[in-house]
């Protein structure tokens, strides 16, 4: 009798801990589950997009609501500008991920590699002079490289005045022609270097996106997402 409760109470526990490692088993195989459903939900696929704001004075709504669309979308958002805080124009404060300003502009050299990064969206604001109103400082030169870049093998968007950046860093050859928008106070520094101003709205031409202010920020989005996406 003695015995046979003996067997009893093992295979009990037998019992008990093959249902126990079981479940433990279950439960780590859903919660793989879960985090696997969780990435491929991402439609971007983790694509990094880096935003140039200017060090002060630019646009803070078209920042913001840029910067939201684009993380909401799954896009890894990396900010650059020629500080380590960028003030915009009414007075708002962004923390800079990569500081483009000397002397740390040897340090974005080397911590920017541009190839990673699938688009190149610059920002509008009355700062947006401070990259080419003047000599070319060393923060200006990346964004050159950063245009250029852009232009000549990912997608380059701009922003309200931002697209004048591109019509300043760009030789008027390459631009003669295209059909570019900006805000409408600053559009005879399109038409100035040879190109098409388009209107209000949003524009693609070729890997140029250009937006005229922030109530088009949501669209401006939309349209790098199709390019990106676009077989």
């Amino acid at each position: 009798m003695i015995a046979t409760t003996s067997k009893k109470i093992k295979r009990d526990i037998y019992i008990l801990l093959t249902m126990r490692w079981l479940a433990f088993i279950i439960a780590i195989i859903l919660l793989t589950g879960c985090v696997t459903h969780t990435h491929t939900g991402n439609r971007s696929g983790e694509k990094k997009i880096l935003i140039v704001v200017s060090p002060t004075d630019f646009n803070y709504s078209e920042y913001s609501d840029i910067k939201n669309y684009l993380t909401e979308s799954g896009f890894k958002v990396v900010i650059a500008s020629k500080a380590d805080t960028a003030v915009s124009e009414n007075g708002k404060k962004v923390t800079v991920d990569v500081n483009l300003a000397f002397p740390a502009a040897s340090v974005a050299r080397e911590k920017l590699n541009l190839t990673e990064y699938t688009a190149f969206i610059l920002i509008g604001g009355k700062g947006v002079t401070t990259f080419f109103d003047r000599y070319m400082d060393a923060g200006d030169s990346i964004v050159a490289d950063i245009v250029k870049v852009g232009w000549t093998g990912k997608i380059i968007g701009a922003i309200g005045t931002a697209p004048l950046i591109i019509a300043n860093i760009l030789p008027q050859s390459l631009l003669k022609g295209k059909n570019m928008t900006c805000d409408p106070l600053y559009k005879e520094n399109l038409t100035s270097k040879g190109i098409r101003y388009a209107g209000e709205g949003v524009f693609v031409d070729g890997n140029i996106i250009t937006a005229t202010n922030d109530s088009y920020a949501k669209e401006f989005v939309e349209k790098i997402k199709s390019v990106i996406n676009k077989p």
